[in-house]
């Protein structure tokens, strides 16, 4: 069971190394001239709860212990913190699931063609807006 899936790792020191190295990887950006962003791209655990509860129940953990919200807003609020670009590409994940979409596969749970999708979709935006307005075709 991915540790990021339990409340207990609420505290652990993972998220502020991980957002540490974001940070190292936006100041060797910044010096090449590039901008950055940080995209959270959620697994299945953190999309599908009831996948969660019976992975996490045959594993021997209590569904209370469970909070696949954790890692987005943890490692969110370090991102932020330190002044970060960052999308969360759960939200419109979880809009897709809960309307049908298959997002993952069955045997790898690596994004299917749907999650690729709806991350494109959700994504395209921030990015077209990012990019500069003169001499830029959109």
């Amino acid at each position: 069971l991915p540790p990021v899936l339990l409340r207990n790792e609420a505290d652990s020191r993972r998220w502020e190394v991980t957002a540490g190295i974001c940070d190292q990887i936006d100041k060797v950006a910044q010096e090449a001239g590039t901008p950055s962003l940080f995209v959270f791209l959620p697994g299945v655990y953190q999309i599908d709860r009831d996948t969660a509860l019976r992975h996490a129940a045959s594993c021997g953990v209590d569904a209370e212990e469970i909070d696949e919200k954790l890692a987005s807003r943890i490692l969110g609020e370090q991102l932020a913190s330190r002044g970060l670009r960052y999308f969360d590409a759960t939200p419109a994940l979880r809009r897709a699931f809960a309307n049908g979409t298959i997002l993952y596969g069955t045997v790898d749970t690596h994004f299917a063609p749907g999650g690729h999708r709806v991350t494109a979709s959700a994504l395209s935006p921030m990015i077209v807006d990012a990019l500069p307005s003169q001499g830029v075709p959109r």
